[in-house]
């Protein structure tokens, strides 16, 4: 694991750049364990060095979106939870990342705080048409039909 390992001494180069492409070769490989501990060690480096700039906010969430995915993924939300934190309030706050919290509230068991967010009201912009991942979260959480604004299936809901 690559996790507790000593902070990048200054000057160093970035390590999270090779990281992340290591995460992705592991998940093509089918080895999403060891994916997920490269996501979250890249998200651990990338933390060591942003800044405060657009471009850094915008790798980061990108980045930690990846990460908490991962994780969940291979059953790890209390890591997840840990990039999600870690990430700036008003990135949290996108419609994206309402979605991915829910996510992450949903593998941590508070099905009332996953509901209130659908309650609440989010859109996830860059949701591909015909996504039904709204549709199947949904129905973790509830008996009653998928409301009308979170609806993109291209089939009907069963």
């Amino acid at each position: 694991s690559f996790r507790g390992r000593a902070p990048r001494p200054p000057g160093a180069p970035s390590r999270w750049p090779l990281l992340r492409c290591l995460a992705v070769a592991d998940q093509c490989e089918g080895n999403p364990g060891r994916a997920a501990d490269r996501y979250a060690a890249a998200f651990d480096d990338l933390c060591e060095e942003r800044r405060e700039a657009a471009v850094w906010t915008a790798v980061t969430a990108a980045l930690g979106r990846e990460a908490i995915e991962a994780l969940l993924a291979v059953k790890r939300p209390a890591e997840a939870r840990s990039v999600f934190e870690r990430l700036r309030q008003p990135v949290r706050e996108r419609g994206r990342f309402r979605f991915v919290e829910a996510q992450l509230l949903l593998a941590e068991g508070d099905i009332d705080r996953v509901r209130a967010i659908f309650e609440e009201g989010f859109e996830v912009a860059d949701l591909r048409e015909g996504a039904e991942v709204l549709g199947d979260m949904w129905s973790r959480i509830s008996e009653e039909p998928l409301p009308q604004a979170y609806e993109f299936r291209m089939r009907p809901g069963s």
